[in-house]
């Protein structure tokens, strides 16, 4: 299985609010190395992240006296969610930005081409071949075109539950009717 440590970073608009704070915080995640000195050490626990600062090497890099940080601010615990999507797992700290699913995205869209150019009369072969996918693809994928509106609209902003994959809504039948489909789902 694949982990991967997502640190929500704030925009760049979000970052002009709340001034050269955010500068430092985002130079520091620019040099990795930076970041390992500063760390005494972290654990993560099963709902939360527990992380440790040196003083000293936090104090020069924000050009303060040592004695000005406070010690609470050196012991930092933030709660986590570890989110699974597919085989790869994401341990999120912090407020989750919505992220769309590349992959579902692009099928989704995919699916509406390919369902306008059904109704157009374009053969499934014609469509398949200039798709570069053979015709079982498309039609086991066409069908996302026909998901509720609220699935749709959840695909397109990233507000899915992550191990809500593509795989996993080519496993069953998609239901007709929006509101199974979206009990089904979990939406």
């Amino acid at each position: 299985m694949h982990m991967e440590v997502v640190v929500i970073v704030p925009p760049p608009t979000c970052r002009a609010r709340i001034g050269p704070d955010v500068g430092t915080a985002t130079a520091m995640f620019a040099e990795p190395d930076l970041l390992r000195r500063i760390l005494v050490s972290g654990t993560i626990a099963p709902r939360e992240i527990l992380l440790m600062l040196d003083a000293a090497i936090l104090s020069e890099v924000l050009h303060l006296p040592a004695s000005d940080l406070s010690p609470d601010l050196l012991d930092l615990s933030a709660p986590v969610h570890l989110r699974r999507r597919g085989v790869e797992a994401k341990l999120l700290a912090g407020t989750p930005i919505p992220e769309p699913d590349p992959v579902l995205l692009r099928t989704l869209s995919g699916a509406h081409r390919w369902i306008t150019a059904l109704r157009n009369g374009t053969p499934l072969a014609a469509i398949a071949h200039k798709a570069g996918h053979h015709d079982a693809f498309i039609r086991t994928r066409a069908p996302l075109a026909f998901l509720s509106p609220k699935l749709q609209r959840a695909i397109c902003d990233g507000t899915l539950p992550p191990e809500l994959t593509l795989h996993r809504i080519l496993q069953r039948p998609i239901p007709l009717n929006w509101q199974d489909q979206e009990r089904l789902y979990g939406i």
